[in-house]
């Protein structure tokens, strides 16, 4: 029976063949992977972008529910106990509903914690945009923080002693404020320490909001500025 003689020349050009087409496939694989994170990428920084868009909207209301708080505050700082010459009851029932408002604070991270929670982060390759976005994130709580203090301020502080000596509705609506001028003698307590005391801490709180929203608004057109610098790039 002949004996087959192999062609090892034959053969290693076939291994060959073989082999640049596995790295031919692996290459274009990664060549497409590369391609889809790049695609992805660019998704999450526009999306970014427009999420950075609607929290600074978010902010600049949450600073001017903040004002309004601090200017009923200086108002009613200025008025003197011989009401009522000073000030009417409908004046001073908007001045209280006013310095009585909360700061409306819910800013948009929904891109963000997606970023986050499914390690797409990872996909970010910008070094000043991942470190961008945590000191983002940090600015937001702080903030957060003082909003809720503030907010907390009037039910723990101002609530109770606004229950005693103004008659308030049993629940705060505060757009029908239950004042009767027969029965309410504002300047039992428009010039009480306590009174003005209370005012005083409720517009620190709304000031202290309004200060963290201008940090967090030049932070985020700081961090909008870097992540259109790395959309560009890409």
């Amino acid at each position: 029976m002949p004996v087959r003689r192999i062609n090892w020349g034959q053969a290693a050009g076939e291994a060959l063949l073989i082999l640049v087409g596995i790295l031919l496939a692996l290459a274009a694989d990664a060549w497409w992977e590369e391609r889809t994170e790049r695609r992805q990428e660019q998704e999450y920084l526009a999306a970014l972008l427009i999420e950075l868009d609607q929290m600074k909207e978010h902010v600049g209301a949450a600073m001017r529910d903040a004002d309004q708080v601090v200017e009923a505050g200086r108002v009613l700082l200025e008025i003197t106990p011989d009401w009522p010459s000073a000030v009417s009851t409908d004046s001073l029932s908007s001045l209280i509903a006013g310095l009585s408002s909360e700061v409306l604070w819910a800013p948009p991270t929904t891109v963000y914690q997606d970023l986050v929670n499914t390690g797409a982060v990872g996909l970010i390759q910008s070094d000043e945009v991942r470190l961008g976005l945590n000191e983002l994130m940090e600015i937001v709580s702080w903030v957060d923080s003082r909003q809720l203090r503030h907010n907390e301020f009037f039910w723990t502080e101002m609530e109770p002693y606004f229950r005693t000596h103004i008659p308030i509705l049993a629940v705060f609506g505060w757009d029908a404020l239950a004042v009767d001028q027969d029965d309410w003698i504002p300047g039992d307590f428009l010039g009480a320490e306590e009174f003005r005391n209370l005012v005083a801490g409720k517009s620190l709180t709304a000031l202290d909001v309004r200060d963290g929203g201008e940090d967090l608004t030049a932070f985020i057109d700081e961090l909008t500025r870097t992540i259109s610098t790395a959309a560009g790039g890409n």
